[in-house]
């Protein structure tokens, strides 16, 4: 099988590696893999860049711009150059993870006869978020959908009517290389953070702005601290709530 990952995001964000992560296992499982995602900006730094870390994992992304927010002469550049791959590469699934991949993949395989499926993760909680577009892409441009939870499921069935054996839940991958509870840790890593040894750490690794309620975990955080003085809260990440936190 031949598939076709579409990311349109050009920052290496949470959704970002999951979805290099997922291209990574399935050609190890024996999938013929292409993988695009947004190009860098100019003075964008690079170490947030998904291009250059996409070649880290061993992936080689395919020349699409694939913004993030719909930008139609983006896509009118991008729908000719998505139909050639297609073809070239003989691209039998379309997997796309974001909203505008979504579109740009519906738009370039209207009209063609044997054409690739298209298939739509969606990473939100609560399900695909509604509005007229998702619903005309869902109803139109969709040939399989993955939930992260069978609540997002649900919500789904509720909000496109989408056939339910079209769907499936499955839950983001962790790289267990990395995410080991047996991997030995040198003492000095505890310490670099400021954690000393007999701390219970909790470890919270996320984009630092509203929307994703961080400031939920600090309460709970605090309330479970003053019955255990030796818990840690440790939050890794950046972002424009970082002041506020």
């Amino acid at each position: 099988m031949h598939i076709l990952h579409l990311l349109s995001n050009s920052k290496w964000t949470e959704r970002a590696e999951p979805v290099a992560d997922l291209a990574v296992a399935q050609r190890t499982l024996g999938c013929a893999i292409d993988f695009a995602c947004g190009r860098l900006r100019p003075g964008q730094p690079p170490d947030r860049a998904a291009e250059p870390r996409a070649r880290q994992k061993g992936l080689d992304p395919v020349g699409l711009e694939l913004d993030k927010h719909l930008d139609p002469r983006s896509m009118v550049r991008d729908i000719p150059r998505l139909r050639a791959l297609l073809v070239e590469r003989r691209i039998e699934v379309v997997h796309a993870h974001m909203e505008n991949a979504h579109l740009l993949a519906a738009l370039a395989v209207r009209g063609r006869r044997a054409r690739p499926l298209v298939v739509r993760s969606s990473y939100e909680p609560d399900g695909p978020p509604g509005g007229w577009r998702p619903r005309l892409l869902h109803r139109y441009g969709t040939d399989g959908l993955v939930l992260i939870s069978e609540g997002a499921r649900r919500a789904a069935l509720a909000r496109f009517r989408f056939p339910a054996e079209r769907m499936a839940v499955i839950e983001p991958g962790i790289d267990l290389g990395v995410f080991d509870p047996a991997r030995p840790l040198e003492r000095g890593d505890r310490a670099s953070f400021g954690l000393a040894d007999g701390q219970f750490v909790l470890g919270v690794l996320s984009r630092l702005r509203a929307d994703r309620r961080v400031d939920l975990i600090i309460r709970a955080a605090l309330t479970v601290a003053r019955r255990y003085p030796h818990f840690r809260l440790l939050i890794c990440g950046h972002g424009e709530g970082e002041p506020e936190l």
